[in-house]
C-alpha cells in the first residue's frame, strides 16, 4: 500500500485540477513564441496545455492535434491563443458536427492569426504529428525501449484480455506465455511508457503515458480492473486511430481499429498497425523463437485470455 506523501508526488505527474493550475507554465509561453512548424517538441508542448477540463466535448475535427498544428495553445475553457500573435478565440463547450460548423472552424484556424503572423500560411506536417512509419526499424527499436522500461516496474498492470481480440489475425506476434511479457509486450505495442519522473519519486507507485496524446494514468488507477491500452487513449490520439491529418479531409473517424492481418497495411494505418506489421515481418524473416508462439502456446494463450 502506498503512503498518502508518495501518491501526491505521483499525482504531480498525472494532469493537476483547475483549481490547482492557475495559469498555463510560462516557460511553455516563451518557447513556443516562435513559429517552428517543423518542430516535434514545440508541437508537443502546444498540445500538452489542452487539459480534459478546458478543452472538452469537440469532434474529433476540433481536436487539439489539429489545434495544435496550426501553431495554438490552449489558453482557457474552451478558448485557443496562437502561441505567437496571441490572437485567441472561444468556442461553444460542445461543437456540433454539422459541415458548417466544420468548415467555419477550420476557415477560423487560419484566418484567426494576424497579418503578419508566419502561422497563417504555416502547418505542422504529418511527420511532426506522427512517428515515421516509413522505418520500421525505428519503429521496432522504440518499441523495445518501452518494453524495456516497463520491465522496470515491480508490476505491471492486468491487461484487458479483449485487447488480444483487437489484434485479430496477428496474435502471433505475442512473445511468451508469461503475462508479465505479454503486458509488457502489448503496453509497448500501443505506445504506453513509464512517465520518467514517476520512476524517480517511488518504487511503489508509477505513472503510464501515451506520448502521443499524452494520456497518463496512475498505477493506483489500474487495480480495480483490467487496463486495455488500446481503449486508454484519448479519442484523438494518432497512434491508435485511422484519423486523417488534413482538415478537409472530410473522413475523419475514431474507431477501435477492426481485427485485420498485416499482409497489405495502408500508408493510412494506425501506427500501431505499422509496428505489429514489422513485429510479424521480423518473426517471420526467421527471428520466430524470440516473437511468434508455437501453436500450442498460442492455443493456451488465447484461452487464457479471451471468453
Amino acid at each position: 500500500m502506498m503512503s498518502q506523501s508518495v501518491v501526491d508526488r505521483l499525482m504531480s505527474n498525472l494532469d493537476a485540477p483547475p483549481e490547482l493550475e492557475s495559469k498555463q507554465d510560462e516557460s511553455l509561453e516563451n518557447t513556443t513564441s516562435t513559429c517552428r512548424p517543423w518542430s516535434v517538441e514545440d508541437y508537443q508542448r502546444r498540445l500538452s496545455t489542452f487539459k480534459v477540463w478546458l478543452w472538452f466535448g469537440k469532434p474529433l475535427w476540433a481536436s487539439p492535434c489539429q489545434c495544435a498544428r496550426h501553431g495554438y495553445i490552449c489558453s482557457g475553457v474552451d478558448e485557443i491563443q496562437c502561441s505567437t500573435c496571441k490572437q485567441s478565440m472561444r468556442t461553444p463547450k460542445v461543437v456540433t458536427s454539422r459541415d458548417e460548423s466544420k468548415e467555419d472552424f477550420y476557415e477560423s484556424l487560419k484566418s484567426l492569426h494576424l497579418a503578419y503572423c508566419p502561422w497563417k500560411e504555416n502547418v505542422c506536417s504529418r511527420d511532426v504529428m506522427l512517428p515515421d512509419i516509413t522505418n520500421p526499424a525505428a519503429l521496432l527499436e522504440k518499441h523495445k525501449d518501452r518494453m524495456a522500461g516497463l520491465q522496470q516496474l515491480p508490476s505491471l498492470p492486468t491487461v484487458d484480455k479483449n485487447c488480444i481480440a483487437d489484434l485479430g489475425s496477428i496474435r502471433n506476434i505475442i512473445p511468451s506465455t508469461d503475462d508479465r511479457s505479454i503486458s509488457a509486450f502489448l503496453l509497448a505495442l500501443f505506445n504506453w511508457s513509464v512517465c520518467p519522473l514517476s520512476l524517480k519519486e517511488s518504487n511503489d507507485g508509477y505513472v503510464l503515458e501515451c506520448r502521443q496524446c499524452q494520456r497518463r494514468v496512475g498505477s493506483w488507477n489500474l487495480t480495480s480492473k483490467p487496463f486495455h491500452p488500446l481503449a486508454e487513449h484519448r479519442n484523438y490520439c494518432l497512434w491508435v486511430n485511422q484519423q486523417p491529418i488534413d482538415c478537409d479531409d472530410a473522413s475523419v473517424t475514431s474507431t477501435t481499429p477492426a481485427p485485420i492481418g498485416f499482409s497489405q497495411v495502408s500508408s493510412r494505418a494506425a501506427p500501431w498497425q505499422h509496428l505489429a506489421s514489422a513485429l510479424s515481418s521480423r518473426g517471420s524473416a526467421g527471428n520466430t523463437s524470440s516473437f511468434a508462439l508455437k501453436d500450442a502456446d498460442l492455443v493456451s494463450v488465447v484461452r487464457k485470455w479471451l471468453p
